[in-house]
């Protein structure tokens, strides 16, 4: 009698613990509330780059597949993310110069001024972009500029370098309320 007391107390002590699980489990994938999306922070880093963003649950992390979708032939998406509630992004894309016939002779100079033309003569958005200075980014030194969106009520700022025959560029989209300084901010030197 003694341990079928004890069988007993041991069955339902599993199923106490079962249902306790059961209701941890379900609770996490409620969160919705903007303070619970806020508290998981996804850390992803960009090797190539030297570069690791953290970013809360407010910003959705596209799947490669999906990122790489649009663009150039030796270009790659390392990291695209996006702000649900603006439209702020952050993309960190890598050109492999190998793979265009004599890009890898190609002046950063005329690199730079090469996204600035593909900007300025774009249909769909009305860019106007500034100067480009040289400036720190995380630990390295990069071209940079900054293209204003303004009938889309927002601003972009590149960076360019060249790492032997790829260029990485990160672009930080910033539109709403957000502030380019707290989305710069995501990132840190590796």
């Amino acid at each position: 009698m003694h341990c079928f007391v004890h069988k007993k107390k041991g069955i339902q002590m599993r199923k106490i613990k079962y249902m306790l699980l059961l209701m941890c489990l379900l609770g996490l994938t409620g969160c919705n509330s903007k303070e619970e999306a806020m508290a998981v922070i996804t850390e992803v880093p960009c090797e190539l780059a030297e570069i690791k963003f953290s970013v809360n649950g407010l910003w959705a992390i596209q799947e490669e597949d999906v990122a790489n979708v649009n663009v150039a032939e030796g270009q790659t998406v390392a990291f695209s993310t996006y702000k649900e509630e603006t439209g702020s992004a952050i993309n960190v894309i890598y050109e492999d110069l190998t793979k265009t016939e004599g890009a890898t002779l190609v002046r950063m100079e005329d690199y730079v001024a090469d996204i600035q033309e593909q900007l300025k003569i774009s249909n769909e958005y009305n860019y106007a972009c500034s100067e480009v200075l040289e400036e720190t980014l995380y630990g390295k030194q990069y071209q940079a500029f900054t293209a204003d969106v303004s009938n889309l009520g927002g601003v972009q700022k590149y960076f360019i370098r060249r790492q032997d025959d790829t260029m990485i560029i990160v672009i930080f989209s910033v539109f709403g309320e957000d502030k380019l300084e707290e989305i710069l901010a995501l990132g840190k030197e590796m």
